[in-house]
């Protein structure tokens, strides 16, 4: 996938209220590897994802909550 021509950058980066994000500097191979799995195996892999998230939130609690 090529790199988005210039109209589009400067477009994403009015909508993205953030700091500033130069979409060239992207890697853009995540997206591309994205594009080539089907919605339920995104939807699996999102999940998965967000497992891990729960998993280290409650991980992390557990040891704020620890008696020192």
């Amino acid at each position: 996938m090529a790199n988005p021509p210039d109209s589009k950058v400067k477009e994403a980066q009015k909508e993205y209220s953030g700091d500033p994000i130069d979409l060239r500097e992207v890697d853009w191979s995540q997206l591309e590897r994205n594009l080539t799995l089907t919605p339920d195996q995104r939807i699996s892999e999102h999940q998965r994802a967000l497992e891990l998230v729960l998993h280290l939130e409650k991980a992390g609690k557990a040891l704020r909550e620890r008696p020192k």
